[in-house]
């Protein structure tokens, strides 16, 4: 709606009201008003209208017309069409719809405002606060000192701030939003990548979709460009490229760090904890006070622990797997070897393939395996069972505890066992330590059998070997027995009263029974036989 003549329908207070106001450099002089004073009017009747109303006797006090003076701007504003433009104090609204307030300050946007020193408003609908702020981008507001919103829809809060990205969001001193539909939080705080966040002093968001969260947080992508990086503690790190003059592998893209001094290097990497590093090519997990995970797809959990392997996992305070695929489960063990496996406390797997199980259990040999507390396989292919069993050579085994094996492909079993050094031996004992080996199956017995043969099998042979013998002897003695009676029929022996038999000179035969033949035979027990020169018998030869 338009305002009526000035000369017809304003009264003469109204008129020296409104000279009063323009005495005062408030300057809120609608267009379309300006356009209906035009019209020529006599000043000098306006203010011999208004003497009247100017006269000091008859002038509200001034604390009474300032409220008016506000009351009469409000009207105007009002009554006034929606195009208008409103200049204070040294400022320029040269936009439709703008104000300018300030020495220097310009609103050149649709319905944009300008308030500070030097402070410009050039995007419609654009917000300028504070000393030479810039208000560049449609519907943008920069406020604070030297404050700049150039992106459609941004917003710049801080002094220094700076939010060039459509849609971005910069608060803090310093702070700076340059990525689409960015945030930038905390003083100095950085977000580059198109939806990036980025909250704390000296935060960095860089990659797209990333988050800084914390003092020093960052997502530096450094050569290379990443996205979905988190960064969440101070000093926390989602790195690619290289950072700080420290060289690294490979780009962080989609990776989380979490914790003080956190930093994920890996691609897809996660760390937590404060000083944890996921640094591997891609994949490393890192979890846990100053823990590393240092290769692709290495995973680290726990207090200082380190994986450093490739695919390798280390899980608890201290433990380290450092060789490929190699897995060491407990606090302080170590895998060294080629897909090793400590597991236990202070545990070593440093062989290729090896297993060490139990504390402080050892297995340095390739292909090797200790099982139990301070076990020890260091041979090749060896395996150590037991507390303190040792297998030291090839292929041995030690089984029981402090048994030891330390022959090639030998075998120690039972506590305390022994192989003595001796290749190729199976030892139930020790030298001082003997064992009996019971419940011992029937062993093959043949030419070419090896079988091991029981108490049983023995006995069954001795008493088989003994009725053999028995039955020669006694057919042997009753051929001799009718012998000696041919021969002494033929008076060639001498038969004496006890049954006893002499033939040859200077034989005898003093035993009951007894038997001498030869020249100087002797048989000199019952049922002893002598035969043949000066052969002497005292053994009693007993039939069964």
């Amino acid at each position: 709606m338009g305002f009526p003549d000035a000369g017809a329908h304003f009264p003469p207070q109204f008129n020296a009201l409104l000279l009063f106001l323009l005495d005062f450099k408030i300057k809120w002089i609608p267009l379309s008003l300006t356009q209906r004073l035009a019209a020529p009017v006599d000043r000098s009747t306006i203010h011999q209208q208004g003497a009247h109303f100017m006269n000091p006797q008859t002038i509200p006090s001034f604390p009474t017309l300032k409220p008016l003076a506000a009351a009469l701007a409000v009207t105007l504003f009002t009554l006034a069409e929606p195009v208008w433009a409103g200049s204070v104090d040294g400022g320029n609204a040269s936009g439709v719809d703008s104000v300018a307030v300030g020495p220097g300050s310009t609103a050149s946007g649709a319905s944009s405002t300008a308030s500070g020193v030097s402070s410009t408003a050039s995007g419609d609908n654009s917000t300028a606060n504070g000393y030479y702020s810039r208000a560049n981008g449609i519907q943008s507001t920069a406020s604070g000192y030297i404050s700049s919103a150039s992106g459609i829809g941004s917003t710049a809060n801080g002094s220094v701030s700076t939010a060039s990205g459509s849609g971005s969001t910069a608060n803090g001193s310093y702070s700076s939003a340059s990525g689409t539909y960015s945030s930038a939080s905390g003083y100095s705080s950085t977000a580059s990548g198109i939806g990036s966040t980025a909250n704390g002093a000296y935060s960095l968001a860089q990659g797209n979709g990333d988050i800084a969260v914390g003092a020093q947080a960052s997502t530096y992508s450094g050569t290379s460009q990443t996205s979905g990086n988190i960064a969440i503690g101070t000093s926390t790190g989602v790195v690619s490229g290289s950072f700080g003059g420290t060289p690294t592998t490979a780009s962080g893209g989609n990776s989380i760090a979490i914790g003080t001094g956190t930093g994920a290097v890996s691609t897809g990497g996660i760390a937590i904890g404060a000083g944890s590093q996921a640094q591997g090519g891609y994949g490393s997990i890192a979890v846990g006070l100053n823990s590393t995970a240092s290769n692709s797809i290495s995973t680290a959990i726990g207090y200082y622990s380190g994986a450093t392997g490739a695919n390798s996992l280390a899980v608890g305070a201290g433990a380290k797997a450092s060789g490929d695929q190699s897995v060491a489960v407990g606090m302080n063990n170590t895998a060294t070897g080629t897909q090793g496996f400590a597991g236990g406390i202070y545990s070593n797997a440093a062989g290729d393939y090896s297993a060490a199980v139990g504390a402080s259990s050892s297995s340095t040999g390739a292909a090797s395996a200790a099982f139990g507390a301070d076990s020890n396989a260091s041979g090749v292919g060896s395996v150590a069972n037991g507390f303190y069993a040792s297998a030291s050579s090839s292929n041995s085994v030690a089984v029981g505890a402090q048994s030891q094996a330390s022959g090639i492909n030998s075998v120690a079993l039972g506590a305390g066992s022994s192989d003595g050094g001796q290749a190729n031996v199976v030892s139930v004992g020790s030298a001082s330590q003997q064992r009996r080996v019971i419940n011992v199956a029937n062993g093959t017995v043949g030419a070419n059998s090896t079988d091991a043969v029981n108490g049983g099998q023995l006995y069954a042979s001795q008493q088989a070997a003994v009725s053999t013998a028995n039955t020669y002897t006694n057919t042997q003695v009753t051929q001799i027995n009718a012998a000696l009676a041919n021969l002494a029929a033929a008076g060639v022996c001498t038969k004496g009263s006890n049954g006893s038999y002499v033939c040859g000179t200077g034989a005898t035969a003093q035993g009951k029974n007894a038997t001498a033949q030869g020249n100087g035979a002797s048989a000199n027990g019952d049922d002893t036989m002598a035969l043949g020169t000066n052969a002497s018998a005292s053994v009693v030869l007993q039939a069964v």
